[in-house]
């Protein structure tokens, strides 16, 4: 993206504003789905540890860029443009990593709990929606896609369990979750060397 005009400039500014707006409002959307899944007075519930710092560093990151390309904004078109480059860095890393793990460690999450109530049904579909949205974050990077190795295998075993009506399978989609939140816990070292490496 090269800058010539600062109305340019600052159109590119506003809409980055807004985006960033968006996806929070996106995000935030989901979260109270995420953190204690409702159930029935005195119900233990199975899973409810989760972290949605990762998402907030990230908008911390897009939001400085941002507003360092203001302050270039007064002199150096070529920094605005450089700091503008990283904001749109940090948009595509919640947009293509750290959200869609959101959304699979919901849907792994709902897995655990619909099991451990004994619908296995309904957590056979919450785990093949898991799957899609492991493989599309997947098939976007390689070093990406080589550090979702691990949960796609917990994944398999965890569909094949809840098939078969084998007793550990409440606790394999439990260990899927937690693999899942791991990786947005760890991110900018699973992001490490991928198109999408914070700079």
């Amino acid at each position: 993206m090269k800058l010539t005009r600062r109305s340019t400039t600052e159109d590119v500014l506003a809409m980055t504003l807004g985006t960033v707006l968006l996806l929070l409002l996106l995000a935030g959307g989901g979260l109270h789905l995420l953190g204690s899944p409702g159930g029935a007075a005195g119900e233990r519930l199975p899973i409810t540890g989760t972290s949605y710092r990762p998402l907030t560093v990230e908008t911390e990151r897009a939001l400085a860029a941002i507003a360092q390309a203001r302050r270039a904004l007064r002199g150096d078109l070529t920094t605005a443009d450089a700091e503008l480059e990283r904001a749109a860095t940090g948009l595509r890393r919640l947009r293509d990593y750290y959200l869609p793990l959101v959304d699979a460690r919901k849907h792994a999450y709902g897995a655990h709990l619909v099991q451990h109530r004994g619908d296995p049904q309904r957590a056979a579909r919450e785990l093949a929606t898991v799957e899609d949205i492991l493989l599309a974050t997947a098939a976007r990077d390689e070093h990406v896609a080589r550090s979702l190795r691990l949960p796609l295998a917990t994944l398999i075993q965890a569909r094949s369990e809840v098939a078969s009506g084998a007793p550990a399978a409440a606790d394999r989609i439990e260990q899927l979750g937690r693999e899942i939140n791991l990786l947005i816990l760890k991110g900018d070292l699973a992001l490490a060397g991928s198109h999408l490496e914070p700079r």
